[in-house]
Formats: structure tokens, sequence, C-alpha cells
């Protein structure tokens, strides 16, 4: 679940006194397909509805309306990551991250859900990297700590003797071709499991 920890998205932009509707705002697109605010209302309208499909297409939309636009590529991984779509949000989430967010509630959020999706394809160190900075610059957060514990607990069974592995780590664990080599050819992956 992505947790909505920056309502301020969900507010009308300066000037407007009501929020807009999606019929509203889609109907304005079709006049003008370049209105980079119209495509971020639509977005963070369907992000708050959680439909992420359309989440993501309105993003997607304003990701090449601006490509330069560390938020857009971060709300465009955001609702990639709530769609179950996990090679583009880590795709799009460090895109975002590269370009700088500049806003730390969306910062907050994006590196929290980058850290869930290297967990989810099995790059636990660099999960737990994220997670402790996340921990150490920002207020203190359940849901980090139980990020980093499910991450941790896979980096220690993969160093346990005995205990089969799904392919070991980045860090160079025995395992073979690695976790996600190993991952893609079986189908499915150790996180998995949760």
């Amino acid at each position: 679940m992505i947790f909505m920890a920056f309502l301020f998205l969900l507010q009308a932009p300066a000037g407007n006194t009501r929020p807009a509707s999606a019929s509203t705002i889609q109907r304005d697109l079709k006049t003008n397909p370049s209105w980079q605010e119209g495509w971020w209302e639509l977005g963070t309208l369907y992000y708050q509805q959680d439909r992420y499909p359309e989440c993501r297409d309105a993003f997607k939309q304003l990701s090449k309306l601006a490509p330069k636009s560390g938020p857009a590529w971060t709300m465009l991984g955001l609702c990639e990551f709530g769609a179950k779509q996990f090679d583009a949000a880590l795709l799009h989430l460090r895109q975002g991250q590269d370009l700088r967010v500049g806003n730390d509630s969306i910062d907050t959020v994006a590196k929290f859900h980058l850290a869930q999706v290297y967990t989810h394809i099995g790059n636990f160190e660099t999960a737990l990297g994220i997670l402790a900075d996340l921990a150490q610059h920002k207020d203190e957060n359940a849901s980090y700590i139980m990020a980093s514990g499910i991450a941790a607990l896979w980096t220690l069974e993969t160093n346990l003797p005995g205990r089969a592995s799904c392919g070991g780590s980045r860090a160079g664990l025995p395992g073979g071709q690695g976790l996600l080599g190993r991952r893609r050819a079986q189908g499915r992956g150790c996180s998995e499991r949760f």
C-alpha cells in the first residue's frame, strides 16, 4: 500500500477554488494536451483514488511534456509501484531521484517505495541503505522499521549456512547468477514468499 504522506499533492493548484473532476480535466486536456498542470491534477486525482493505471498514464504524459521534472518521473514511478509494475517503478523512481524531486514529502515517499522495490527484486543491501538513511534523517516511522526488518531478514537468510538461498546477494555471496537472474529464470523470487 502506498502511504499517503503528502496530502498537499491532492490540493487544488493556486487560484483554483474547487477541485476539478476527472472528466472536466480530461475535457480540458483534449483542447490543450500540453497543459502540464492539468496532467498533474489528473494524475494526483487518480493517485488519491488508488486508480494506479490511470495515474500512471497521466504522469507518463506529463513526463513526456516535462522530461527534466523530477516530481513527474517520481509520481510516475509511484503510480507504477501501485500498479505492481516494479521494473518500470524502479526505473522511474531512480530517474526522479537523479533529477531531484525538490519536495521533502514526495522524496520521502519515493525513497521508501524505492527501498520496497529493491527488496522485492532482492537487492537487500541497497534497500537497507535507503531505509537507514530515511530512519536517520526523517521522522521515526514504523513502516521504515518493518521494511528494514524484511530486507535484513532476507540478507541474513542468504548468509546462513545450510539454508537454501534465493541466489545470493549483490554483495558477492554465493549463488551463481545472482538473485535477479535466477529469479527471472524461475519465474519467482524470495520476496514473493511474503
